[in-house]
């Protein structure tokens, strides 16, 4: 099928190249986790609602599986089915009891029954379908210190006895996404969980127990005895394992739990629960069950401060996990090969991290990238930061953040670290998760301090051993020891000179990061001839024709507001010219970053780089707040809410625009670009960015549209041409905005589209709504709208097209030529005739599309993304004498 399309290319006036700030160092190739075990989640409904007077939060149960446990090895002969007995009934006589209920009948406060939960007979049943869960909190108990005991009845028929069939007791419950579980599995094995903001972690992995009673129709008394951030494990009287917890600050739930098969439904019954209080006497802790054999380590932590975790792996804590080839524990130590390990079932706020680190008995290079170190902050293998040490007397510190590494402090010699291999050095990390501050030792000499960005809940510790490129190392850890900081303030501190700088960008109740530039934060990195500080000043002095940019990639931000104090140069040779200073934000690195900028003649525009190319987000605009000419100070303002972003300049709302934010924030930054013929130096007061995690994006209309779409994830950009977005850029004869719509009139014979550039997809989802012109029937089999998707430029792009007589069909342009993916065909969920409207949905994910029309789907077919992604756009054509108007309206994007 030929196609005359006309190009509309819009044509962008690239700001100068900016010069490419100082290489960050590549990291030292740190090497995947311990192998994960994936999550199964099943979606069941949640309502949560307050209960006035008694605040007792009531939760809908909850349906997503622990992550898949090994199996077990030892293959389990099936048993003879046990008589249905109890076993072990003492904790529910117990006087103290402040729960026993033996469901007959039930006592109130469980959840509404339904068909996956009932009482039948005296027992509580969970009738689970394959492949889900159940979790049932008590929720008008709230309890401390405390005993949970349980009969738990296997299901009567089950299709594998080692697969993943569990019923357990759930204790340490703040919701019904924050809880421990202890269960056990049809084949006589159990272990112990960690719910944390809805993520599984291991804290006992799944191991065999004589004392369980295994096959269907079993009966196990399971029993928790819960204490100070520790608890036992009893089953059927007998003890199973002391482990630790962390404890609620206030009182907790317990409830009760099961899983079914993954290829099988299963039915668990449990005929009693009871929730005994303790004396203080039977109540267990970390410090009495888990003493340190030496204290001396604890005391170079943080002298008399409570223990939140010690292990000098003798024996090792369960919560570490499987061993392997890389990790593993030898001679009372940790030994890692190339590995990151993470103590992921406790997370701390605000403390000491400290560990003896041994170097490996032989280094080939000890100036190479061999290093041992410790973990913090870590929100799991993905996300978290690192300081390591080096055999030659160096160390440095880097954050992880989805994969990337971010420099934070480069490798530097330390005369505190002890040299050599079979070296021993005592690493100690004071973090902070109010002031945000770490402070680094190493043999109790301070090296280096900084500033990082905590999780909001405290993340976990763990440890790290790096080999050379070229050989194997073992690094050896003596012990670990996390002692907790319980003074820390509940506010960041604040010099005055940063308030003062806080509060003029907002409220200083909610400061990420200050910088007034009188000592500015080490986590800038170090000055170059482009780029350095300056009677107080950050100072960046670009070449001619030439830009430069200065990031603190270590810190992302999110939903934030970002301020700084711009002063112009104090000579210009041409007011009208390139001269500009702004704010860099939503940056991943130098080469992809979002760019707001103002010009000394009082204009201003926003700019998008992806993969080192410039892309207009806002054209270059006129706004009359801007103060003009040499040495004159604005502050400028951008406020992101998701994909959303907001341009103030003193104070003045100028103009909202949309993008596409990395998905855990993205960092920020200044820049300056000089004049096509002279050098210009531009100052920076001050910066500060101000978060706030609870605003959100409430554009009424796009809500409606994602909902019309049925689109579940991330709005990135909408456009209802109400008013149209400044991102389209320039209108034409052929492409233009009317009465609500973005119009495109192609001339006879050619076709004609406008593409929507600052955002780029590689999987992703457009949907809009298409009216069909006014126009007479005869021309149906000739012309047609569409929607255009993964397009590189103007002779690289998919197209997707509807007919007035109710066909479509789609194709692909490879350099300029023109190949059909699917032909022309009829389809009856395709409305036809004049002024007719079809709301177009396609839906890319990397290597296959799938298109609907009017909320049915219309086809899927195999499809190739561009590397780097490809832009939306809407397209029109008339191939006929006469010219038709296509109008295009509710235009949104979804990543």
């Amino acid at each position: 099928m030929d196609r005359l399309i006309r190009s509309l290319d819009q044509i962008l006036a690239n700001p100068p190249k900016a010069k490419e700030a100082d290489p960050v160092p590549e990291p030292r190739p740190v090497p995947s986790p311990p192998r994960r075990r994936s999550a199964i989640v099943v979606a069941t409904a949640t309502v949560c609602a307050f209960l006035a007077g008694g605040m007792y939060l009531y939760l809908k149960p909850w349906s997503k599986q622990p992550p898949q446990p090994p199996a077990i090895p030892e293959k389990v002969e099936k048993p003879e089915t046990p008589p249905v007995v109890a076993i072990d009934t003492t904790c529910k006589r117990d006087p103290t009891a402040a729960l026993y209920d033996d469901f007959k009948p039930p006592k109130g406060g469980w959840d509404e029954t339904s068909e996956a939960f009932f009482f039948k007979d005296g027992r509580m049943v969970l009738k689970l379908e394959a492949n889900t869960t159940q979790a049932q909190l008590y929720l008008p108990l709230l309890v401390k210190a405390v005993t949970i005991c349980s009969e738990i009845i296997s299901p009567p028929e089950v299709k594998s006895q080692d697969g993943n069939a569990a019923g357990g007791i759930i204790f340490w419950a703040t919701n019904n996404r924050n809880y421990y579980l202890a269960q056990i599995y049809i084949n006589g094995s159990y272990d112990i969980w960690r719910r944390s903001a809805g993520s599984w972690i291991t804290v006992v992995p799944r191991t065999k127990a004589d004392s369980i009673r295994q096959g269907p129709n079993a009966v196990n008394q399971l029993k928790v005895t819960t204490g100070i951030n520790a608890a036992t494990l009893t089953i059927n009287g007998t003890k199973i394992i002391d482990f630790r917890g962390q404890t609620p600050n206030r009182g907790w739930m317990t409830g009760l739990y099961g899983q079914s098969e993954e290829a099988a439904p299963n039915e668990w019954g449990f005929s009693s629960i009871a929730v005994i209080k303790d004396t203080p006497e039977r109540t267990p802790s970390a410090q009495t069950l888990f003493p340190p054999k030496d204290t001396a380590l604890l005391n170079s932590c943080k002298e008399n401060a409570p223990t939140g975790f010690f292990d000098d792996f003798r024996p090792p804590d369960p919560g570490w996990g499987q061993v392997g080839d890389s990790a593993f524990f030898k001679d009372g130590q940790m030994v890692l090969k190339n590995r990151v390990w993470l103590y992921a079932p406790m997370v701390f706020e605000a403390g000491v991290v400290c560990a003896d680190i041994k170097s490996p008995p032989q280094v080939t290079k000890p100036d190479g990238v061999a290093s041992g170190g410790v973990i913090f902050w870590a929100l799991d293998y993905n996300n978290y930061y690192m300081a390591g040490l080096y055999v030659d007397g160096t160390y440095d510190v880097y954050r992880k953040i989805d994969r990337s590494w971010k420099q934070i402090v480069p490798r530097t010699k330390a005369d505190a670290i002890h040299m050599g291999v079979n070296a021993v050095n005592r690493m100690k990390i004071v973090f902070n998760n109010i002031s945000h501050s770490v402070t680094l030792f190493i043999n109790d000499t301070k090296v280096v301090e900084f500033e990082g960005q905590p999780p909001p809940a405290g993340g976990s510790v763990g440890l790290v051993g790096v080999q050379e490129a070229d050989s194997i190392n073992e690094w050896h850890f003596l012990n670990i020891a996390v002692m907790e900081d319980n003074s820390t303030p509940r506010s960041k501190p604040l010099s005055p000179a940063a308030k003062t700088v806080a509060s003029a960008c907002g409220s200083a109740s909610s400061v990420g990061f200050v910088d007034d530039f009188t000592s500015p934060s080490p986590s800038w990195g170090d000055s170059t001839a482009t780029h350095f500080f300056k009677d107080n000043k950050m100072i960046i002095k670009s070449s001619v024709n030439n830009s430069a940019a200065w990031i603190i990639l270590p810190n992302v931000f999110d939903y934030a507001t970002i301020c700084s104090e711009i002063i112009s140069p104090p000579e210009v040779k041409n007011l009208e010219g390139n001269a500009s200073g702004g704010i860099i934000f939503w940056a991943i690195d130098y080469q992809n970053l979002y760019l707001a900028k103002i010009y000394i003649n009082g204009t201003y525009d926003v700019w998008r780089r992806i993969a080192g190319n410039w892309i207009i987000v806002v054209p270059r605009t006129k706004a009359g707040s801007i103060r003009l000419g040499p040495n004159a100070v604005n502050q400028m303002k951008v406020t992101t809410a998701g994909n959303s972003g907001l341009l103030s300049i003193n104070d003045n709302k100028i103009v909202g625009f949309w993008g596409q934010s990395p998905r855990k924030g993205g960092a920020i930054g200044l820049y300056a670009q000089s004049e096509n013929d002279a050098e210009d130096d531009w100052k920076f007061s001050n910066i500060a960015v101000l978060e706030d995690k609870e605003s959100q994006s409430s554009d009424s209309a796009a809500v409606t549209v994602a909902k019309a779409c049925k689109v579940d994830s991330r709005l990135t950009f909408f456009d209802d041409f109400k008013s149209p977005d400044p991102s389209w850029g320039q209108t034409s004869e052929t492409s233009f905005f009317k009465d609500g719509y973005l119009v495109i009139k192609a001339k006879p014979h050619t076709g004609a589209f406008r593409k929507y550039l600052p955002q780029v997809f590689k999987s992703g989802t457009v949907c809009a709504d298409v009216k069909f012109p006014s126009q007479p029937e005869q021309v149906a089999d000739k012309s047609s709208p569409g929607i255009i998707f993964w397009s590189i430029d103007d002779k690289n792009f998919y197209v997707l097209s509807l007919h007035l007589d109710g066909s479509y069909d789609v194709y692909r342009k490879i350099d300029g030529e023109w190949d059909p993916v699917i032909t022309r065909r009829k389809s009856s969920i395709i409305h036809v005739g004049q002024d007719a409207v079809n709301q177009i949905k396609v839906v890319l994910d990397i290597e296959s599309v799938t298109i609907f029309i009017n909320g049915t789907k219309l086809t899927d077919f195999p499809g190739q993304s561009p590397e780097t992604g490809g832009t939306f756009g809407v397209y029109g054509d008339s191939l006929e004498a006469e010219e038709n108007e296509w109008r295009f309206t509710n235009f949104a994007l979804f990543d």
